[in-house]
């Protein structure tokens, strides 16, 4: 079961592909998802779930 807090981290590689893990603690993994193609534009982003409520690192 995930915690109320979570830490969502996407990270795309050169080739376009990435990978998607979730922390339910600090470096406590608790799901993993390689993605095969991605066209999101950044290299990386951190997003914070907490209560159901998407946040950036910055509002958390």
């Amino acid at each position: 079961m995930l915690q109320q807090i979570q830490l969502w981290k996407l990270s795309v590689n050169p080739d376009r592909s990435a990978l998607l893990i979730c922390e339910r603690d600090s470096d406590n993994v608790a799901v993993t998802q390689e993605i095969p193609f991605t066209d999101f534009p950044l290299q990386s982003v951190i997003i914070y779930c907490q209560d159901e409520v998407l946040r950036r690192p910055s509002e958390h």
